[in-house]
Order: C-alpha cells, then sequence, then structure tokens
C-alpha cells in the first residue's frame, strides 16, 4: 500500500470514528435529556467542546476527554465506545473495535 493510499485509509478511519463518537455522544445526551450545556457542566468540558464533537468538527478527542464525556454520561468508556462502533459509518466500526480494545486495556489496567 502507498504511502497516498495509507493516508487516505487513515483519514477514512478517523472520519469515521469522529462520526461514531459523535454519533453515540448525542444518542447518549438526548437519552439522558441533557442540553450541551449541562452535559458540559457535568463533564466538566465547554458547551463547544460538546457542539464540536457530536458535529464532527474536532480532531480526534483526548483520552482525558472520552473519560469526561463518559462520566458527564454516566456510562463507561467502553460503554462509550462499543455505542460509537454501533454508530459509525461504514468500515469505521472497524477502527473502533481497536479503540475498544484499547479502552478496555486501560480500564483494566488502572484496576490491576
Amino acid at each position: 500500500m502507498s504511502r497516498k493510499e495509507r493516508s487516505q485509509r487513515d483519514e477514512a478511519e478517523e472520519a469515521a470514528f469522529l462520526a461514531g463518537i459523535g454519533a453515540a455522544v448525542k444518542h447518549l445526551r438526548r437519552e439522558a435529556e441533557l442540553t450541551h450545556e449541562a452535559l458540559a457542566k457535568r463533564a466538566g468540558l465547554s458547551a463547544t467542546t460538546i457542539t464540536e464533537i457530536e458535529g464532527r468538527l474536532r480532531t480526534e478527542p483526548r483520552w482525558q476527554t472520552l473519560r469526561d464525556l463518559a462520566r458527564g454520561l454516566g456510562v463507561e468508556v467502553p460503554e462509550l465506545i462499543r455505542l460509537s462502533i454501533e454508530k459509525a459509518p461504514g468500515d469505521g466500526g472497524d477502527v473502533l473495535r481497536e479503540r475498544e480494545r484499547e479502552a478496555l486495556e486501560a480500564e483494566n489496567g488502572q484496576r490491576g
């Protein structure tokens, strides 16, 4: 695979990841009947950050941001990532399965 093909694949995977995370956050936020502002307060983030993540306007969120979002939504990070896999368009679920594996390893490492 050429460098250009890898770059295009990486960009497509990141787009799928962002779409999945954004859709999962929006779904859970609405399910909890939270506004952007209410979730932001619960998560210790800005309402702009929530809006950008839901709208795929932000680059891949940092691990701490995912943890804060999950806490604000009342779920564990692996659950947020699993929902992101379900919500990711096209083949995006594959890259998100890798994120899920990383999240599970990180959670297990913190408990150990």
